[in-house]
């Protein structure tokens, strides 16, 4: 029990640390060490507060991609699907990223991983969107055509919103419930 509450010191004081020099990733992972010793509700007041303050700067950096992707679509007067905007936001972003997290090195590598992968998620989500739109009318709105070939299983609980199938639902389902009320008496 006493090694389990030094490691969970250790990783409290680690996570301060990490805090002090902006590395919310390891802050991160500190963090998560230690609730993975306790339960979570048994976490103090501080130790909340540094988990919180964690996540809130790891995933508030992610959240910085996006904003200047929009402010560079902005500035440029383009469209928002317009992939050299997320480029140039992606490696803006990087390397004030990596700026703030040292040195240069770290900006460049920021700026370019940033870059690539936020430029590559764009460029699928723009390439997706035509699939997912036809998907959506074929499933959702119901084309004519396209009626037969999906089609919800019974048991899926939807709200019906047809008044007749809502009825004869009903039908089955009381049906249902008199043949179980049958077995358990024959049962009993």
């Amino acid at each position: 029990m006493a090694s389990t509450e030094a490691s969970r010191q250790e990783n409290v004081y680690m996570a301060k640390l990490a805090e002090q020099d902006e590395r919310y990733e390891e802050m991160v992972e500190f963090m998560e060490k230690v609730v993975k010793i306790v339960d979570v509700e048994e976490l103090t007041v501080e130790e909340r507060n540094l988990l919180s303050v964690a996540y809130k700067n790891v995933i508030g950096a992610g959240s910085c991609y996006c904003g200047a992707r929009e402010s560079v679509r902005i500035s440029r007067n383009s469209e928002p699907d317009n992939l050299f905007d997320s480029a140039i936001a992606g490696f803006c972003t990087g390397a004030i990223l990596g700026i703030l997290q040292g040195d240069l090195a770290d900006a460049i590598r920021y700026s370019i991983g940033i870059s690539i992968v936020g430029t590559g998620v764009d460029f699928v989500a723009i390439k997706l969107r035509p699939v997912f739109k036809n998907m959506y009318k074929s499933v959702v709105v119901g084309d004519e055509k396209n009626k037969d070939r999906f089609k919800w299983p019974e048991w899926l609980p939807i709200q019906v919103l047809d008044e007749e199938a809502l009825a004869a639902k009903c039908v089955r389902e009381e049906a249902l419930r008199a043949r179980i009320r049958d077995l358990t008496k024959e049962e009993s």
